[in-house]
Parts: structure tokens; C-alpha cells; sequence
């Protein structure tokens, strides 16, 4: 069954956007150097279990940032960790390692710049709901995590939605809890940037309605 990955990491607010606060941590890294976001293009062959979200890139696919603002403007690429696991609190980082070499240079093998763990999104927790909406499903994940660019840390948050057609909730819980899968789902954008510190994520009012409910149902 064909489905659709709509990504959209929905942060302060839900669309791009540079409004970041800066903690007093961060002493040398004003609001203005972190700020902005980028999104996401080139994955696809998504699978989702009830346990863990993989985006089958083995043994290396980068994927290419777009709409890059902010501190994130010279990065180009990205390596996206392969699986985002719902059962536990060990997560496989970084989950995206930033590079700025074009993705036709790092397709063609350069990819020591992108796995250098120099400039990174560290996940710290992932979580997901599935909802229904008319005669489809939306499946909504939220991951929460820290950047780590030129030395420099804040936190950061996220949803991505996967839109499944002529499916009900019923229908994706007996799937996965039967240990079944929806598979060959494809990425069709993404939106990160960063929250404020130390504001506690869940708590924040700026994370807006796509990241309200998405704690994962306990189903079956």
C-alpha cells in the first residue's frame, strides 16, 4: 500500500521560523546567530511499526536541506539517522549531522563532512498518535532534542505527519499491533528550528496545536 509521508516539524510557530530566545547559557550566541530553520527533501521508503519509525537508509543517504535561514544557511546536507525507536529512552545520534557540501558532491561519496558530528541535532525523545481526519489517518510524531552547531547548544522540537489515504484508526492499530508495518512512505518536507531555554517543551505555548496530543495511544 502506497503512502505519503506530509512532513511538517511544526515549531514556533508552525511554519519557519527565527523566533528564538537565548538562555544564559548561551552567552556569546545571540538570538540573531541562532535563529532561522531548513527543511527537508530526499528520503523516501519510509516504514512505521508500532515501535519504531526507519527511513531505510542504508548503508548512507544524505538528504538535502532547503529554505535554510539563520545559523543553519551554509549547511547543504544532512545525515539522518535510520531508525527513530518509540520504546525506549536510548535513541541512535546524532540524529542529523550537518554538512555544507552540495548533495550531488556528497551523493558522488564525500561524505566525511556529514558524519563528522561536528554540527548536529541530538534526539532526546520521540513519541507518536495516530488521529483520524474524514476517510483518512494522520499518523503524528513529535521528537524533542537538542542542536549542537559550532559548539553552541538549544533545544529543539518537532512533528512530523504521515497522511495515510482510505485508512481508519482501527485499521493502522491492528496493523501494528499485529507486528505489521505501513511502508514505502516518502518525505515530502520538513521544518526545523529551535525553543527557548529553559522553558520546558511540552509546556511551551509557541510549540502551537501540532504538537498538542501527540503522546503515543496505548492501543490493543
Amino acid at each position: 500500500m502506497k503512502n505519503q509521508l506530509v512532513a511538517s516539524i511544526a515549531v514556533l510557530p508552525l511554519t519557519v521560523a527565527g523566533v528564538m530566545a537565548t538562555s544564559s547559557a548561551a552567552k556569546a550566541f545571540s538570538s540573531t546567530q541562532f535563529s532561522g530553520g531548513f527543511g527537508i527533501d530526499g528520503l523516501t521508503s519510509v516504514t512505521l511499526t508500532k515501535d519504531a519509525l526507519d527511513f531505510n537508509n542504508e548503508p548512507f543517504t544524505p538528504v538535502a536541506l532547503t529554505t535554510q535561514e539563520g545559523v543553519f544557511a551554509p549547511f547543504q546536507t544532512a545525515q539522518i539517522q535510520e531508525v527513530v525507536s518509540f520504546s525506549g529512552d536510548i535513541y541512535e545520534n546524532p540524529f542529523l549531522d550537518f554538512g555544507t557540501k552540495n548533495p550531488f558532491e556528497v551523493a558522488m561519496g564525500d561524505v566525511g563532512e556529514i558524519t563528522d558530528g561536528a554540527n548536529v541535532f541530538i534526539l532526546e525523545n520521540a513519541e507518536y498518535d495516530i488521529k483520524q481526519s474524514g476517510a483518512n489517518i494522520s499518523i503524528d510524531v513529535a521528537l524533542f532534542g537538542t542542536f549542537d552547531i559550532s559548539g553552541e547548544t538549544t533545544k529543539g522540537a518537532g512533528n512530523l505527519t504521515f497522511q495515510q489515504n482510505n485508512m481508519t484508526v482501527d485499521e493502522a492499530w491492528a496493523i501494528l499491533n499485529s507486528g505489521g508495518s505501513i511502508d514505502d512512505m516518502a518525505l515530502s518536507g520538513a521544518v526545523f528550528t529551535a525553543v527557548p531555554e529553559p522553558a520546558t517543551l511540552l509546556g511551551l505555548g509557541l510549540v502551537g496545536a501540532a504538537l498538542v496530543g501527540t503522546r503515543r495511544r496505548q492501543n490493543g
